[in-house]
């Protein structure tokens, strides 16, 4: 997972590609990901696309 670092620069780029009306906001949610403590719930993986598929299966299922 690249650093914050990484996420800034690519919003920015989005952001001059793109009509972003509070780009202050927009950058904070770049980041915003990687302060969170439980990682499972902030980030992709493949763990996590496995569990939460279990988790739909049992709720449909009932």
């Amino acid at each position: 997972m690249p650093g914050f670092q990484i996420h800034i620069a690519i919003g920015k780029r989005y952001i001059k590609k793109h009509k972003i009306e509070n780009t202050k906001d927009f950058l904070r949610g770049t980041i915003a990901p990687d302060f969170v403590e439980d990682k499972s719930k902030s980030h992709y993986t493949r763990k996590n696309a496995e569990k939460h598929t279990r988790i739909k299966k049992r709720e449909k299922d009932g």
